[in-house]
């Protein structure tokens, strides 16, 4: 689980501005710019497991735009707390399950 979750993020960057409520997700030379208008929605998928479970940590937040684009960040760069609070305008969905495999 943790190399499968470790390639996906090889070369991936995410940057939050909490100010202008946007992220950004860089990955080798794309860039891609999320806020409130091209936002569809957030999915959060998060673990049930018990803390002491090695594989509760596991876990990825999806980012679907308005064009049907979905970008996924998983747990090993970014908590979902970090952007739980911000894009007010923007619907978010927690899924949950034992054990979380990337999609």
């Amino acid at each position: 689980m943790y190399l499968r979750y470790f390639w996906h993020e090889k070369f991936t960057r995410v940057i939050i501005d909490y100010q202008n409520e946007t992220i950004t997700t860089i990955n080798n030379s794309n860039s891609n710019i999320f806020n409130s208008d091209n936002l569809k929605h957030i999915e959060f998928h998060l673990s049930t497991k018990n803390h002491i479970n090695p594989l509760y940590d596991f876990g990825f937040t999806k980012l679907c735009s308005h064009d049907g684009k979905e970008t996924i960040i998983t747990s090993l760069i970014l908590n979902y707390s970090n952007i739980e609070n911000i894009l007010d305008d923007v619907k978010k969905i927690k899924k949950l399950d034992e054990v979380i495999y990337l999609s």
